[in-house]
């Protein structure tokens, strides 16, 4: 299981939690505090409703909480694609910006499920 980090009233991964406090913070002269209570407001204010994200949020939770597996399977893969780029990236950042095409992919096939066969 992914460790998580509380920031406001979210729960977030504490690998992009560090990446976010160390690294990309510091180089924008945003504070802590400030950051991520506006994060927090996108996530909560902001009603997210496509179906795909949807979709790709059960899949991540399956990812970070392993009783969620039997009902989400494809979270057991996804888990195991993270330790792997976790054991091959030298560094967060890396092992980030590597990850991104996954998440892409897997929103792409997602959406293309829930939309049924092409004509």
């Amino acid at each position: 299981m992914t460790a998580r980090t509380t920031a406001h009233r979210l729960e977030v991964a504490t690998e992009l939690h560090r990446f976010i406090e160390e690294k990309v913070l510091p180089a924008t002269g945003v504070d802590s505090s400030t950051f991520w209570r506006g994060f927090d407001a996108i996530v909560h204010d902001y009603k997210i409703t496509d179906p795909a994200v949807l979709e790709l949020a059960k899949i991540v939770r399956a990812a970070d909480v392993s009783s969620q597996r039997r009902l989400v399977p494809e979270g057991a893969g996804l888990e195991l694609l993270a330790d792997g780029f976790r054991r091959t990236s030298k560094d967060d950042h890396e092992n980030l910006a590597r990850q991104f095409h996954v998440y892409d992919a897997l929103y792409a096939a997602v959406k293309a499920r829930l939309e049924g066969p092409r004509a």
